[in-house]
């Protein structure tokens, strides 16, 4: 039954929380590489770099 998918009732409950948290846990890894990535592009900037770095902790 579909209803069942994710009913910790049933089944195995390490399974359910690995079938549950793993799309989060991907989702959260895609964010943090994002993250990295946007600070080490922003922080190449020539001349405006410091700044701009600051710039993203007042708005984040």
């Amino acid at each position: 039954m579909e209803t069942d998918k994710n009913n910790f009732a049933y089944g195995s409950i390490p399974r359910h929380i690995i079938n549950l948290a793993g799309p989060m846990i991907i989702a959260q890894l895609i964010n943090v590489l994002y993250n990295v990535i946007d600070r080490v592009y922003i922080g190449r900037i020539p001349n405006v770099a410091t700044l701009a770095m600051g710039g993203l902790y007042v708005y984040h």
